[in-house]
């Protein structure tokens, strides 16, 4: 599917809370059963610790729908520094009570799996720290584009302003569940 093929832009200028989304709308879009992938290093700059929130909040905005979520989990000795091994655990065990809709990958993605993983899925979460990420790049979103497949980022990021420059996505405000932003 070439970049642009599917329309978003009109979800795109919309700042909103999770808990009011229109994620919603994005998801209709998609195949019977649309899948969320978080791709790259498990790390808190680049929002592993909103994962847990953003799946569980997902599945309680609409229970009749179906998501799957494709998860890279991957701690080595420098994200194990960052204090995500809380997070990686709550993953591991929204895993466990949602089996058939969570895939976990705790090692490392080899070439092939992350594009197959990239490819197969229908929306790319990019739940970047805007404190870092105000002006930083990001390889995934631009391979995102790539494929057509639409992004879901964090309001007052770079890839935000991409999101609403070139469209393809939708920029939320989330806040995890322990109080931070």
């Amino acid at each position: 599917m070439p970049y642009g093929a599917v329309d978003f832009h009109h979800h795109v200028k919309e700042q909103t809370n999770l808990n009011q989304t229109n994620t919603k709308s994005i998801l209709d879009k998609c195949e019977a059963l649309p899948c969320l992938c978080y791709l790259g290093h498990a790390v808190t700059e680049k929002g592993y610790n909103y994962v847990v929130d953003f799946i569980e909040k997902l599945l309680r905005f609409d229970r009749n729908k179906k998501y799957k979520f494709v998860i890279s989990s991957y701690l080595d000795k420098a994200t194990e520094k960052q204090n995500v091994q809380n997070y990686r655990e709550k993953v591991l065990k929204l895993q466990k009570i949602y089996p058939e809709n969570i895939e976990v990958f705790s090692e490392p993605l080899t070439m092939e799996q992350y594009n197959n993983a990239l490819k197969s899925s229908d929306i790319i979460l990019l739940l970047y720290d805007p404190k870092i990420y105000s002006t930083c790049f990001s390889g995934i979103l631009l391979e995102a584009f790539t494929y057509g497949k639409p992004v879901i980022v964090r309001s007052g990021t770079w890839l935000a302003q991409q999101v609403v420059e070139l469209g393809g996505g939708v920029k939320i405000l989330l806040n995890c569940s322990d109080g931070s932003s």
